[in-house]
């Protein structure tokens, strides 16, 4: 059964029974960040004592054997995080996976490029099971293939539309449950956020569990019936 949890995601991981869950995808807090609606800024979200090494701990532990899990994190980070999954003794590091956003965001004007992308790490427990729809490979960059060769976008949500500063589109976490999991499988997202992961699971026949510190955002989650 689908449940949105209020709590601490370490507290609540470290009661969570071993091998439990089917698929992970979470953004978790590896930065203090906070985003800016013109003069308006949103809710900051803080890093506190958040460290990979933890989460990939709670990871190795309570995913199931074979499965996968997409961890974001940044170029800063990136490393971090892939050598905490290296040094796992049954994790797998698989791909960097690039989103490619329709717009970037602000930064130097001068003398440094405008970031107009995230890091996904996608990886699994063990060998890893094979992918469950699609029969070609697609691309580490998550742009949008059509029909007519053209290219489009996964576009980035902004913050006054959504509730949240860093959103991801339910439309692109679909393509990883849809290619990770099963119908009825138990989807996990101990840094829910805008409750994406929660929403693209539900609608795709999955049940999820989404964990979020902050009450605010937990208003945020989609009805569960």
């Amino acid at each position: 059964m689908s449940r949105v949890i209020n709590s601490d995601a370490n507290i609540f991981m470290d009661d969570m029974e071993k091998d439990s869950i089917d698929l992970i995808i979470t953004d978790p807090p590896y930065k203090d960040y906070q985003s800016c609606l013109g003069v308006q800024k949103c809710k900051k979200i803080v890093k506190n004592e958040f460290t990979f090494e933890t989460l990939i701990g709670h990871i190795e532990r309570i995913l199931k054997s074979g499965c996968h899990f997409y961890l974001w994190c940044d170029a800063l980070t990136y490393a971090d995080a892939f050598n905490c999954i290296k040094n796992s003794k049954s994790l797998k590091y698989k791909n960097m996976l690039i989103w490619v956003k329709n717009h970037h965001g602000a930064g130097d004007l001068f003398g440094g490029y405008a970031h107009q992308h995230e890091i996904c790490i996608f990886g699994t427990k063990g060998k890893g099971n094979k992918f469950q729809v699609g029969n070609k490979r697609i691309s580490d960059v998550l742009l949008k293939k059509r029909d007519d060769g053209t290219i489009g976008y996964y576009h980035k949500i902004p913050p006054k539309f959504g509730g949240h500063p860093t959103i991801k589109p339910v439309e692109l976490l679909k393509l990883f449950i849809n290619r990770s999991s099963e119908i009825g499988d138990m989807v996990f997202d101990p840094y829910s956020g805008s409750f994406s992961t929660m929403k693209a699971s539900i609608e795709l026949g999955r049940e999820c569990i989404g964990v979020e510190l902050d009450s605010e955002y937990c208003k945020l989650a989609p009805e569960i019936t």
